[in-house]
């Protein structure tokens, strides 16, 4: 009987083990998890505070009588503190636990926060990361109703809270270290900004916060305008810290594993990192790069979990290959939504295509629309996209697919794409694109 060991109960862990049952229904399983959540909906959690959701319970992805009935044995407040890869042991403080297959998915940590000049028990201090957190936050909403929010950070769980703190009422400020947000192409970005400005958010871009300073009423942000040099500061009844993620890849690390440039674990199209008879997914590694050279991290929860399956798989005797990271994202923003897939590394030498949908029309799926395709030169092949607008995250859909199937831009002109007044444009962006490349002179086209 195969001993199947998982650490963490996140997205990975429990995919790992989920499928690592279905292939083995003689397996040992076990699942070590250090808090006391596990196959926990983050990505809902913004919308569990906004009320979307009504229960909590609805936030769990796997029900303990399913695990049960998979004979699947999850172990709530069970921190591994260390790997012992040569006897194929683990250890939870005086007690250790043999595998014959380890899969490590601890996940990721917060980046460092700016200076907080009196501590973090401050009760209008926020950050989200787990379900307790956003217990935290909609209960401080309900007894505090602060009327000026701080979100740091301008990355996708910025702008989601950002959009959730300003329907509960709140008047926000986002500071964003860089130019542009969510790594988006200029086009695309002033598309956010114009609606962020439309919904009464206010976006300080390049401006670092230097320094969060809590009183018992508001919260003093120093920042610096990072063009100017100018240090300012603004009062807050309330701040909310997204300020992005970095690999939590320290067990491994300490037991010898190999890591990439972000701090993450390497591994292998199977799942394997360096050590032997142990795999890793989550947001704790870096993924194979579909065009080779360095490795990649993309920390999110469809690649954790479609890598975690992978792991799952393998390690029950399984020769499952990892699915390519193009690093698919879709966020909804008020009455629109902004995505984007591929990888910005990439796009140097890429050539940009812009289109533009007008939002004259009576159909609300059919308002102002923003596409921008990435290729190689003259209509060459597909290296990402960005759109913003009503339709933004099918068409994302539709450019991962281009992408995994090596597409160019020329290509698109082949795609049969459906037309419905209500729904659709009759000359679907794709299709546009596909046209604006057989024109070498011009770099723009607008509908």
């Amino acid at each position: 009987m195969r001993k199947i060991v998982v650490i963490g109960a996140g997205a990975a862990g429990m995919a790992a083990a989920t499928r690592a049952r279905r292939f083995d229904s003689q397996a040992q399983i076990t699942v070590l998890e250090g808090s006391g959540e596990y196959s926990r909906g983050t990505c809902s959690l913004p919308y569990y505070i906004a009320g979307e959701i009504d229960s909590a319970r609805s936030l769990v992805g796997i029900s303990p009588q399913t695990l049960a009935e998979m004979r699947i044995d999850l172990r709530l407040g069970s921190r591994v503190t260390s790997i012992e890869p040569a006897a194929r042991r683990v250890h939870l403080g005086h007690q250790s636990i043999d595998f014959d297959r380890l899969i490590v998915s601890t996940g990721s940590r917060s980046r460092t926060v700016p200076l907080i000049s009196q501590g973090t028990d401050w009760p209008r201090l926020w950050t989200l990361r787990s379900q307790a957190e956003a217990e935290v936050i909609k209960t401080a909403l309900d007894r505090f109703r602060p009327h000026s929010v701080a979100v740091v950070g301008g990355g996708y769980l910025g702008l989601e809270m950002a959009e959730v703190l300003t329907q509960r009422g709140c008047r926000v400020t986002v500071f964003h270290r860089q130019a542009t947000l969510m790594r988006l192409l200029p086009a695309a970005h002033q598309a956010i900004f114009s609606l962020l400005l439309e919904r009464g958010v206010t976006v300080r871009l390049e401006s670092e916060v230097k320094l969060i300073d809590p009183s018992s009423r508001r919260a003093t942000v120093e920042f610096q305008d990072l063009s100017s040099g100018q240090r300012r500061s603004e009062g807050f009844d309330a701040i909310f810290l997204a300020p992005g993620v970095v690999p939590e890849a320290e067990l491994l690390s300490r037991a010898g594993a190999r890591l990439g440039p972000s701090g993450g674990v390497v591994i292998d199209s199977r799942g394997q990192t360096s050590l032997s008879g142990i795999y890793a997914a989550g947001d704790g590694v870096e993924l194979p790069n579909p065009y080779g050279g360095k490795t990649r991290y993309v920390p999110l929860a469809t690649t954790a979990a479609r890598w975690g399956r992978v792991c799952g798989e393998n390690a029950v005797g399984g020769s499952l290959r990892g699915p390519a990271p193009w690093g698919g994202l879709a966020v909804r923003l008020f009455d629109s939504q902004v995505a984007s897939v591929g990888h910005p590394e990439d796009w140097s030498r890429a050539e940009e295509i812009s289109v533009e949908l007008g939002g004259n029309s009576p159909f609300p799926a059919r308002g102002r629309s923003v596409a921008l395709f990435l290729s190689e030169a003259r209509g060459g092949r597909l290296l990402g996209a960005q759109f913003v607008g009503p339709q933004a995250a099918a068409w994302a859909d539709l450019a991962s697919l281009a992408l995994q199937k090596d597409m160019t831009v020329s290509d698109f002109s082949e795609l049969d794409l459906n037309y419905t007044p209500p729904l659709s444009h009759l000359w679907h962006p794709f299709l546009l694109a596909a046209r604006l490349a057989e024109k070498f002179g011009r770099r723009e086209v607008r509908r």
